[in-house]
């Protein structure tokens, strides 16, 4: 079942490197959101600031108004403090999205230990993408749903855990679903025909799922739209049969109870499906189950001509 947030109180609140665990109040001592691009030693944000306002040392290209924008993407948002607020009094676990796409020992990493730090310069891609889907959500249409919250109990389901997410857009008077996502790249998107992304598919028919839950209905329709700087590429979502959606449903159990009831000290076993997950991760040093990948092949650059 589909539960509405509850009121939200008014203190701000920042979570710690976008971890889902609880939001750290205001009122504390500024914990280190981030590592210092040039030492990798945790920073506070407010020390980072004087630094870079002081004339930042040579290696670092954060400026204050960049270092402000990360901070503040870091912030949660009123409906968010209201659903951990909620799970507190209800002693349910948050789980997000993104932990139901990919790998399961990573969400439970992230869940017990939070993230760890990363460098601005790594934040910089997340950052980029709240700068485009706030600029969207600031221009959507009034009748639109832009960047809201939803949040569904899996309790019901015999599951100690609530399913929460962000819809980038959705059009009710349609039935039509845009997912957004930023690309890092400058080839032109035209050339990735692998577009749409498995685990982005999984990611938009599990919004549909919050959708019909939440009683709006099923999609009519899906799509994702791809954004770089220069280039944007909108791409159909096929839509789930019947026998598809349940399927989808019964994964999201699956994975959410894997999660929540892992053994405290083994955790649960590691399904990544592609090497870039493992690659990526921020977990692989302690991951027993980490795919053996190469590294990632060096671009070629061009040999200076000799005159």
């Amino acid at each position: 079942m589909a539960i509405s947030t509850p009121p939200t109180p008014d203190d701000t609140q920042t979570k710690p490197n976008g971890n889902d665990a609880a939001p750290v109040p205001a009122t504390l001592t500024s914990p280190p959101l981030w590592l210092c691009d040039v030492t990798k030693e945790p920073v506070a944000p407010d020390a980072c600031l004087a630094c870079a306002r002081n004339g930042r040392p040579e290696g670092c290209s954060f400026t204050p108004p960049i270092l402000e924008a990360l901070r503040s993407s870091m912030k949660s948002d009123a409906a968010l403090r209201a659903i951990y607020s909620w799970a507190a009094q209800q002693d349910v676990t948050v789980l997000r999205v993104s932990s139901l796409t990919g790998c399961t020992r990573k969400a439970w990493y992230r869940l017990i230990q939070g993230t760890p730090l990363e460098t601005p310069s790594r934040h910089w891609a997340r950052l980029r993408g709240t700068i485009f889907h706030k600029a969207l959500e600031s221009m959507a249409d009034e009748t639109v749903m832009a960047e809201q919250r939803f949040i569904v109990d899996l309790r019901p389901f015999g599951v100690k855990a609530a399913i929460a997410g962000m819809v980038d857009h959705y059009d009710p008077a349609t039935g039509v679903l845009t997912d957004l996502k930023t690309m890092n790249t400058w080839k032109k998107l035209s050339q990735y025909p692998d577009l749409p992304h498995k685990h982005h598919i999984a990611q938009v028919w599990i919004y549909g799922w919050l959708l019909e839950k939440a009683g709006l209905g099923y999609p009519r329709k899906m799509e994702i739209t791809y954004m770089t700087m220069g280039d944007i590429r909108t791409v159909p979502v096929g839509l789930p049969t019947p026998e598809g959606k349940q399927y989808v449903e019964a994964r999201i159990v699956a994975k959410a109870k894997a999660i929540v009831e892992a053994d405290p000290t083994q955790g649960p076993k590691g399904d990544a499906q592609a090497d870039w997950e493992c690659r990526y991760c921020l977990f692989k040093a302690a991951c027993p189950d980490k795919r053996k990948t190469p590294p990632k092949p060096k671009k070629k650059t061009a040999k200076a001509k000799k005159g």
